[in-house]
């Protein structure tokens, strides 16, 4: 869907509004985004990269799925959960 589209629709009606996760963080330092690339490709479960940067593992899933639908990162087998937890 056209992103331009939607925030005009947005803007323009007098209807209440829903954003949603704006309790979480967005920004990813480079440190970061590294960090979970690499675990993520070694098959760490997301909790474990979450606690292991001091992040809400739902915005690790969310960065995860970012990357994966702009081809930075690939679906692998155990999705989420990877091979285990430590």
């Amino acid at each position: 869907m056209n992103r331009a589209r939607i925030d005009l629709r947005m803007a323009r009606t007098p209807e209440e509004k829903y954003i949603m996760n704006e309790d979480m963080e967005h920004g990813w330092l480079k440190s970061e985004m590294d960090y979970i690339c690499k675990e993520w490709k070694k098959g760490t479960h997301i909790s474990v990269i979450a606690k292991d940067i001091d992040r809400d593992p739902d915005e690790v899933a969310f960065f995860i799925v970012d990357r994966v639908r702009r081809g930075k990162l690939k679906p692998r087998k155990g999705g989420a959960l990877g091979r285990e937890l430590r």
